[in-house]
């Protein structure tokens, strides 16, 4: 006699459920490496740390990987190295990380340098016209 229970109520397809799901987390989101990172700048001492914000024009404490991160961000907003150049830019995001990083680029690049191992200015180029890139260039006082 035949079963007439529906798939979707079966242990099987819950399990292939949470396979599906566990292959997504891990390959899109990768934790894994979000957990090497924290342990490694926990190891650095750079979480937390008073040596590694800046003080922006605006008169706020920022920390350095933060300001990176968000320039990685707003460059790459699936998180997807591959898609760097095709999955958009936030160019008004990047203008305002360029005012808080007046004065400390230099710090934020060797910053993104060390998370992304890859040249911000580089990146920059590559996501930016050239009309944007002077005006990011104009507001993190480059120019």
């Amino acid at each position: 006699m035949r079963n007439n229970s529906n798939f979707l109520d079966t242990k099987a397809f819950r399990l292939i459920l949470i396979v599906v799901i566990a292959y997504f987390v891990f390959s899109w989101l990768d934790p894994i490496k979000w957990f090497k990172d924290l342990r490694k700048n926990l190891q650095e001492g750079k979480v937390g740390k008073e040596g590694n914000q800046i003080t922006t024009p605006q008169g706020e404490k920022v920390d350095i990987d933060a300001i990176a991160v968000a320039m990685r961000n707003a460059m790459n907003p699936s998180g997807q190295g591959w898609m760097i150049g095709f999955d958009g830019t936030k160019e008004e995001a990047l203008y305002l990380l360029a005012e808080k990083s007046r004065g400390n680029f230099d710090k934020i690049a060797k910053a993104y340098k060390n998370r992304n191992d890859s040249d911000l200015m580089s990146d920059l180029q590559g996501e930016l016209e050239e009309d944007e890139l002077l005006i990011f260039q104009q507001k993190a006082g480059l120019l």
